[in-house]
């Protein structure tokens, strides 16, 4: 227990899986319970995406399978720090690393939420403030950046945005 890092959790993980079938129930609980989730739960408290070259879901996805009802109490932090890592992400930045893996954990109203909180009002902010159509001279950029966005939005979210930033722009730019 105190050589395995929860950052490259591969042995640990084929360890308990191995060992999961032989041992009673409440020895599993035990051994994730007390080894392996506080062990794991600071490293996810340690974690910044700024100082870390290992992405937090490769800390947290591994364990997923094993948690069971205890998934909530896993998760919460991990979401706390994703939450922080949205709030700090800036829209001329690339899509934050397995950001799409993170998509399947949340539910579609936490989910939904977080992303109309954090991201879309800097999507908008950058395509009103950065996005010109310009058939001469034309930088498409923001508009890039916007819909990589795409499969992450529900189209109920990216369809208002593009046709609050993007398309009365276009249509006057056809209009001239």
């Amino acid at each position: 227990n105190n050589d395995w890092d929860p950052r490259v959790p591969s042995a640990a993980v084929r360890l308990y899986e191995a060992w999961s079938t032989f041992l009673p129930a409440f020895i599993r609980d035990n051994f994730l319970d007390q080894l392996i989730l506080p062990k794991v739960a600071k490293a996810v408290g340690d974690w910044s995406a700024r100082r870390e070259s290992v992405s937090l879901s490769a800390i947290v996805f591994p364990w997923l399978p094993h948690v069971g009802l205890r998934m909530e109490d896993y998760l919460s932090d991990a979401r706390r720090k994703l939450k922080s890592v949205l709030r700090g992400w800036q829209a001329t930045d690339a899509l934050p690393a397995d950001l799409s893996a993170w998509h399947e954990v949340f539910n579609a109203g936490d989910w939904d939420a977080m992303v109309l909180k954090y991201v879309v009002p800097k999507l908008g902010a950058h395509m009103r403030e950065d996005f010109r159509v310009n058939p001469r001279e034309q930088d498409m950029g923001p508009l890039e950046r916007t819909l990589a966005w795409g499969p992450l939005l529900r189209g109920s979210i990216l369809g208002p945005l593009l046709e609050a930033e993007f398309f009365p722009k276009w249509l006057d730019t056809l209009y001239i």
